[in-house]
């Protein structure tokens, strides 16, 4: 009976309302606040991530997820895979659970690079974020070509390079290789240390069919100076055994250059 109510699962909505939770005894809501240990409010996987939401609808949101923390101080786990949160909404949340001891933001956006890295330094509890993420059929496109574009916003080439295809790979690799793709002045190197992104568009084709499912993203990345690059995504599921079932990056096509990862980049 014990274990049924140390884990509450929520799925992450834009509904502030979603967080109540409604017991059918006062009995039940004293158990459920003393026995409760983990929180999940993972982003829905086939819901996509609205990255332009108002700003108060968002804070809203994460006041009511606050409150939900203070009352249930027994929460050592919370998982906000694929949220959309700033590194402060994260700090002000997990104040006020000072019971926590693990925290997953893996696809969480923005968390832009900078106070992150900070936030990572100083944390005391085990933080699991997008920089560890690595390919699994689990994972959705959307999921991979956050982990890529969040990987080059925080000059992390390799993480990007985890996720290429192994046909990608053996054209654009080995790592070393790759990182020159990004190099000025390569429009790619826009991406590299970008102030921010966010995905525009998603096509996605032949789901179920292992064979034929691709699935293509516009992205825009801004520069630090405020200049916008377009490039599209093109992915593909893997049939072979190491990654099979996997989303993995075929091509990354600049929208206004004849240029990919593929091999074929053209000289500027």
């Amino acid at each position: 009976m014990e274990e049924e109510h140390r884990l509450l699962f929520i799925p992450f909505c834009n509904q502030s309302e979603q967080l109540r939770v409604r017991a059918t005894s006062r009995a039940f809501t004293t158990t459920l606040q003393s026995l409760l240990e983990t929180l999940l409010l993972d982003a829905a996987p086939d819901r996509p991530l609205r990255l332009r939401c108002a700003a108060a609808e968002a804070g809203q949101r994460w006041k009511a997820v606050r409150s939900f923390l203070s009352y249930h101080t027994k929460i050592r786990r919370i998982s906000l895979r694929g949220a959309k949160l700033s590194v402060d909404e994260l700090s002000d949340l997990l104040a006020a659970a000072p019971s926590i001891v693990e925290v997953d933001v893996t696809f969480a956006l923005p968390l832009a690079w900078r106070e992150f890295s900070e936030f990572r330094n100083r944390c005391a509890f085990r933080l699991y974020d997008t920089l560890e993420a690595k390919p699994e059929a689990r994972h959705t496109p959307r999921d991979v070509v956050v982990a890529q574009a969040y990987g080059l916003h925080c000059h992390r080439v390799d993480v990007c390079f985890r996720f290429a295809s192994p046909a990608n790979k053996a054209r654009t690799g080995p790592l070393e290789r790759f990182v020159q793709f990004f190099e000025s002045p390569s429009r790619f190197s826009s991406m590299l240390g970008c102030k921010s992104f966010h995905i525009d568009s998603e096509q996605l084709h032949g789901r179920y069919d292992l064979q034929r499912a691709r699935a293509t993203f516009q992205l825009t990345f801004v520069t630090k100076e405020g200049q916008e690059f377009f490039f599209a995504w093109e992915l593909s599921r893997q049939v072979e055994q190491l990654y099979r079932g996997c989303w993995m990056t075929d091509g990354v096509v600049p929208m206004d250059l004849e240029a990919m990862w593929d091999g074929t980049m053209a000289e500027e």
